[in-house]
């Protein structure tokens, strides 16, 4: 539902049948128009846009007949200026990130023709009681679909000449012994490790309630900043061109550049432009409106705060008081 802010009254709406609403992410795209991404109460996360007081619906992201290919949306958030959105969708056991470019200046002009067509046309008695047609809307772009790291493991060779010989690539590995690691080596280096700190393992740490874990993963629609252009032409635009991700349990911060032609196929598992390695696994992350400031928080509870606008340098480093906890 749309209503007037300053009287209170309704403007328009949407409805259907045996839906809930749970989440809103809005945007304003110019003057009176906002894009309005919906998330229901069945993890159908849905694109509208309004405009001249009407409410039009673009797309359901992940809607489908097949329940075998159902998805759920986790997470929907639209860029500053409209221009991308980020849907976290979740299926079959698996999780990931589907981003997509939004062809706002076509809807714009489209929403203009539609608007000049109704100003000139004029009302007879015949098209008084009609409806105008709902103008034509181009589809949102998928641009990139993100997944999860794979988990670090042991080499399956079991010997360095398996090793040279399943090479994709013209890398030499080394004539010697223990080139190759094996899973059974990473647990011996993890037991050694364990036994040499167990002392420090045995403090009684508080649990952190359930619900205010990170689910997946956390990810941020990113404007041009110092860690990723150096460029004053890049840097003073306010077009967003990179989306930063940051999975459940991984060290990693990873940044994707949003640059790319709507001619182009979508790219499934891209390779990061970026890769922020942390002390400790990332349990939350927070990026300030104009996008300026990062903050992280880590599970060793620690916060990192940084400033990628101006100088990419690392502003603060605060360390949590023992039986404390970051819990957002």
């Amino acid at each position: 539902m749309v209503y007037s802010l300053s009287g209170g009254d309704w403007i328009c709406g949407w409805e259907a049948d045996k839906l809930e609403v749970c989440s809103l992410s809005v945007c304003q795209v110019k003057n009176q128009t906002y894009l309005v991404g919906t998330v229901d109460d069945m993890g159908i996360a849905r694109l509208f846009y309004f405009s001249e007081d009407n409410l039009h619906f673009v797309k359901a992201i992940n809607e489908t007949e097949d329940i075998i290919k159902r998805t759920v949306c986790i997470t929907f958030k639209l860029s500053h200026g409209g221009d991308y959105v980020g849907v976290l969708l979740e299926g079959s056991g698996e999780c990931w990130l589907e981003v997509y470019k939004l062809p706002k200046d076509s809807w714009l002009k489209e929403l203009d023709h539609a608007h000049t067509t109704m100003l000139s046309t004029p009302l007879s008695t015949e098209s008084a009681g009609m409806h105008l047609s709902e103008p034509k809307i181009a589809q949102p772009v998928l641009l990139m679909k993100i997944k999860p790291p794979k988990p670090i493991t042991g080499s399956t060779f079991k010997s360095v000449q398996e090793a040279v010989q399943k090479s994709d690539d013209s890398s030499v590995f080394g004539t010697g012994q223990n080139h190759n690691i094996s899973s059974h080596q990473w647990e011996q280096q993890e037991a050694i490790f364990m036994d040499m700190y167990e002392k420090y393992f045995s403090i009684d740490m508080p649990k952190i309630p359930e619900g205010e874990k990170s689910r997946h993963t956390m990810f941020h629609i990113l404007q041009p900043n110092k860690i990723l252009h150096n460029d004053t032409e890049t840097m003073q635009s306010a077009l967003p061109n990179a989306i930063s991700v940051h999975w459940s349990g991984c060290h990693n911060f990873f940044i994707y550049p949003l640059a790319k032609s709507l001619k182009d196929k979508a790219d499934v598992d891209p390779k990061a432009d970026i890769v922020w390695p942390c002390a400790a696994p990332i349990k939350f992350s927070a990026v300030s409106s104009c996008t300026s400031y990062l903050a992280l928080s880590l599970e060793n509870e620690t916060l990192a705060v940084w400033d990628m606008k101006y100088s990419g340098f690392l502003l603060a480093v605060v360390a949590l008081p023992e039986g404390r906890h970051i819990g957002s």
